[in-house]
């Protein structure tokens, strides 16, 4: 691991960033969840003043003067560094920390070993390294973005300048003539494509992700590469696919891939330590690898992408008779294998309570009765003894998991009201053992309550305060816009279906208990984060 860097302290002494254009004083929250035109909801959003912003003017890197040498900056300064200029040393390597300690979990697409060694012999001063430095600062400003700004020692008007300069800067480097689709620049379009996401900006990430599709498609860049290059190509090719079929699934968009003709093998199950430019070092005996996580949800995507195209072509060709039995069928088994895909995990990605006082259900119920004012603190994690990483990865997994048995619930659903609209105009015969409505029904609450215990087992740890609530952990937060995005798509799903005619009164109460819990998640999402005050900014 890399060496720490300056204490939060010293970081919050240094030098405003930005030294020109005023920016405003708004508090905003990390995301919005209503502010998003394409989201699927059917819940509750907070009308706090934390949702609100003013638009900010257009802003590139020339309107910003350099930050002068920092004498208490032991990283020093130099004019002729980009990243110096962009922000102090120090601070860059506290935000760079927080991306491979948070986000990195999620989306391992650099390499942290060369990663660190190249910014500390400042790579960004060598000739021809525009693209590696814009890939720095694209870096920067989705860590910005999408962490707590309770993680970064930055005024919320720091952060939206910071992030503005880092865009302003990497769109005019990736507007350079170049020869060949480099990873560096491949890497920076995907993490823009993120960026994007979080600002709000969905057509501009579907844009970048589409580039780094096709560029990666035509030129089949994953082929005869050195070893580290080629499973960074690797994870780049499966972190973008995820991203589309995130986006296939909460918001009904075509596809940007061909289900049958991908053949992309995973990244190899392996930590950034142990790979290196030409062999892979043995780990220690019992070593969980970091990358375990992402794989995992690999293949629960690729399950997910399995149920989509079916669905997709269903809808174009309803199946019928024989057909309709064997789509049927095929159902079943992706059911299984989404729903046991974690059988065999390793203990660190398991889903389990270790406290039960201090899971996020015993905290919603402290908020219902008392009020965030009130709300006690909470001294430990539900899940201390699990590291970080492996928690937030879990918080990924399980709902993502959630959010396939949602999908295929639908999808069932579809196919079984086609079907009774052809047995009642005569047109198929009964099919015996199909599909029933009450089945549905139990699949509906199943997803319900195994949704509730995952995040009921997310740990939180928080502190309460006279006025508002500051976070110094809280691994819901980490996972924002998405994370919460799946989670509205399967409440919205099941909050709008049909109570069970055999027993309402229990699906009504598990749904209620549902509602209740995610507009808690949102409500707390708006007290930790800054999005809102970031989800405007003219790029």
């Amino acid at each position: 691991m890399h060496n720490s860097r300056p204490a939060d302290e010293e970081l919050a002494a240094e030098q405003p960033l930005s030294a020109s254009t005023p920016l405003s004083h708004t508090e905003g929250v990390w995301y919005s969840l209503g502010g998003n035109a394409d989201a699927v909801s059917a819940l509750p959003v907070s009308t706090s003043p934390l949702n609100s912003f003013t638009e900010l003017p257009s802003m590139s890197l020339a309107t910003h003067a350099r930050d002068p040498p920092r004498p208490d900056d032991d990283h020093g300064y130099n004019p002729d560094s980009v990243l110096d200029i962009m922000l102090p040393r120090g601070r860059l390597y506290k935000i760079i920390e927080m991306y491979f300690d948070y986000i990195h979990p999620l989306t391992p697409l650099l390499h942290s070993t060369t990663f660190w060694r190249d910014l500390e012999r400042r790579r960004e001063l060598d000739w021809g390294q525009e693209e590696w430095t814009a890939l720095v600062l694209s870096v920067v400003a989705l860590t910005t973005c999408q962490l707590p700004y309770t993680f970064i020692p930055m005024t919320r008007d720091d952060a939206r300048g910071l992030v503005q300069r880092c865009n302003a800067h990497i769109r005019t480097s990736q507007a350079i003539e170049w020869e060949k689709w480099s990873i560096e620049r491949a890497m920076t379009t995907l993490i823009q494509s993120q960026t994007m996401s979080l600002l709000g900006k969905s057509q501009l990430a579907v844009t970048f992700r589409g580039i780094v599709t096709v560029n990666f498609t035509y030129q089949q860049l994953h082929l005869d590469n050195p070893l580290l290059e080629r499973e960074q190509w690797r994870r780049l090719w499966w972190l973008a696919y995820c991203g589309d079929v995130t986006v296939v699934a909460l918001h009904d968009r075509p596809t940007l891939y061909h289900e049958d003709d991908i053949a992309m093998d995973l990244p190899a199950e392996i930590d950034d330590q142990f790979l290196t430019e030409l062999e892979t070092l043995p780990p220690p005996i019992n070593y969980v690898h970091r990358i375990s996580g992402f794989l995992y949800n690999c293949k629960l995507f690729r399950l997910l992408g399995d149920i989509l195209e079916k669905r997709r072509r269903d809808r174009r060709r309803p199946p019928r008779d024989v057909n309709l039995q064997l789509r049927f069928l095929e159902l079943d088994q992706l059911h299984h294998q989404v729903v046991h895909l974690m059988d065999s995990c390793p203990d660190e990605l398991r889903s389990q309570v270790r406290n039960p006082d201090q899971t996020l259900a015993a905290l919603m119920e402290s908020v219902l009765q008392g009020g965030p004012t009130e709300l006690p603190p909470l001294d430990t994690l539900a899940q201390a003894d699990i590291q970080p990483t492996f928690i937030i990865q879990q918080a990924n997994i399980y709902v993502t998991q959630q959010l396939a048995r949602t999908l295929l619930v639908r999808y069932r659903e579809e196919l079984v009201r086609l079907y009774d609209q052809e047995v009642a105009l005569g047109l198929a015969p009964v099919i015996p053992n199909i599909t029933t409505h009450a089945a549905i029904q139990a699949e509906r609450d199943d997803i319900v309550n195994t949704l509730i215990l995952v995040l009921e087992r997310l740990p939180l740890h928080v502190a309460g305060e006279a006025a508002a609530l500051s976070a110094t952990d809280t691994h819901v937060a980490v996972n924002t816009y998405w994370l919460v995005s799946k989670i509205r798509f399967v409440a919205s799903s099941l909050l709008d279906s049909p109570a069970s005619e055999e027993n309402p009164s229990s699906s009504d109460r598990i749904l209620t208990q549902l509602w209740r819990l995610v507009g808690f998640l949102n409500d707390l999402e708006c007290l930790y984060s800054p999005a809102a005050s970031l989800h405007q900014i003219n790029l």
